[in-house]
C-alpha cells in the first residue's frame, strides 16, 4: 500500500512540468517592403497579448514613419538553425 502511495506521488510530481501553462508571447515582424517578406526586422520588445503587439506594430510603423510597410505578429516564435528562419506557433 505504501509502496503505491509513493509511487503515485512520484509520478505526480514526475508529470506536473508536463501540464504547465506557458504564457503567451507575441513578437513583431516589421516588413517594410510589402513585396519582400524575406526582408524583415523583429522588434525586441514582445507582449502578452495579440491586440498589444498589434498596437505596439503600429505605433513602431507611425513613429519611424514607415507608410508602406505592413507587420505581423508571432505566437511562440522560435529561430530555427537548420531552417535559418524564423518559427512560429501562430501568424496574425
Amino acid at each position: 500500500m505504501f509502496k503505491n502511495i509513493l509511487l503515485v506521488l512520484c509520478t505526480a510530481i514526475l508529470f506536473q512540468g508536463c501540464f504547465e501553462e506557458v504564457e503567451d508571447e507575441w513578437s513583431v515582424f516589421i516588413y517594410p517592403d510589402p513585396s519582400n517578406t524575406k526582408r524583415f526586422l523583429i522588434l525586441e520588445d514582445t507582449t502578452k497579448d495579440l491586440k498589444k503587439c498589434q498596437e505596439l506594430a503600429k505605433s513602431y510603423l507611425i513613429s519611424k514613419q514607415l507608410d508602406l510597410a505592413t507587420y505581423k505578429c508571432g505566437l511562440h516564435c522560435v529561430y530555427n538553425e537548420k531552417l535559418k528562419s524564423n518559427i512560429c506557433e501562430e501568424m496574425n
